[in-house]
């Protein structure tokens, strides 16, 4: 790993943020998944230190960050205090890696300020709901207040999850209560909170207006889950390229990400809005940061469900959720 160059705290409204710095170049922020912190992406920094200068914040509420107990644990929330962080850092246009429930912010920053954004790669990105949405939420609630006792009897019962029916629902439960037990902040954003106030942070109504060149990677390692959250984002998205990571070795699969990340910083954006987008940026009595974005001219037609054409190619068929 490379040395870090430097390591500083900040306080913004929502709690404390804490993040390292390496390299020097354009700016490129990376926001971990909801299930580590900003170590997740040591395995990279050297070698993307050599071309950009690399921002690895904590989220709040993860590693050495801190969200404040006033504050209420959404995406949203999340979202505010990383437009923040950016503020006081006084990074006008910055790329976005996001993986996961970083992808999920990211996804919403750009989205809220997509003149600040040049780029936005996403890794296996959360923020869109599932069909099985309301069964996660109703018993995400229930695991974070289940006794020790009736966890025991889960995994008493887990040998027998192969079992088609009810009991295939098993080991999911499972791996959410050790999720929430690990993580309670990843834990109550990504399913362990009321459908209702799930639906106003997730993406579903609004990634269509995505005008941000954006590239959206899968893994063939990816669990059937993430498949599903994946396939349905790049579905919603109007404008987005899509590509999928071979399986490998961590550490393979690590290079095959700094070079997607790299290809895709360097490439030329072909795409209509992006174009757009560029031109407007570059005029200065336009603000870096407006309120809102107006929807495109042609506005897409809201997708009932995936549009298969434009998540061709980032993975194999997703298969179905339980229902």
């Amino acid at each position: 790993m490379a040395t870090i160059g430097y390591r500083s705290r900040l306080t913004v409204e929502q709690g404390r943020i804490y993040w390292r710095e390496v390299g020097s170049g354009p700016a490129l922020v990376l926001l971990h998944g909801g299930w580590s912190d900003g170590k997740e992406w040591q395995g990279l920094v050297a070698e993307l230190a050599q071309s950009y200068r690399c921002y690895i914040p904590d989220l709040p509420g993860f590693g050495d960050s801190t969200l404040w107990e006033n504050q209420p644990v959404t995406v949203a929330t999340l979202v505010e205090a990383f437009s923040q962080y950016l503020d006081a850092l006084n990074l006008k246009r910055v790329s976005l890696v996001g993986h996961g429930l970083g992808g999920w912010v990211a996804a919403g920053y750009a989205l809220r300020f997509p003149y600040a954004v040049h780029r936005l790669m996403l890794l296996e990105p959360e923020g869109v709901s599932t069909p099985d949405q309301a069964w996660m939420c109703n018993w995400g609630r229930r695991l974070i207040m289940q006794t020790s006792l009736w966890a025991g009897l889960l995994e008493t019962i887990a040998p027998l999850g192969g079992i088609p029916g009810p009991l295939s629902r098993i080991k999911m439960l499972l791996d959410m209560r050790r999720q929430i037990i690990a993580s309670p902040i990843s834990g109550r954003l990504t399913y362990a909170r009321p459908l209702q106030e799930m639906n106003r942070d997730f993406l579903d109504q609004s990634l269509h207006q995505l005008l941000v060149p954006t590239l959206i990677l899968g893994r063939e390692s990816a669990s059937q889950r993430q498949r599903v959250l994946a396939e349905r984002f790049a579905g919603l998205c109007y404008e987005a390229e899509v590509g999928r990571l071979p399986a490998g070795s961590e550490e393979q699969q690590e290079q095959m990400l700094v070079g997607r990340i790299h290809s895709f910083m360097d490439a030329e954006v072909s795409y209509p809005l992006a174009s757009r987008l560029r031109a407007v940026a570059v005029d200065q009595s336009v603000p870096t940061r407006p309120a809102a974005i107006a929807k495109p001219s042609v506005p897409p037609k809201l997708p009932s469900k995936l549009r298969p054409a434009t998540a061709a190619g980032l993975l194999q068929v997703a298969p179905q959720l339980p229902q």
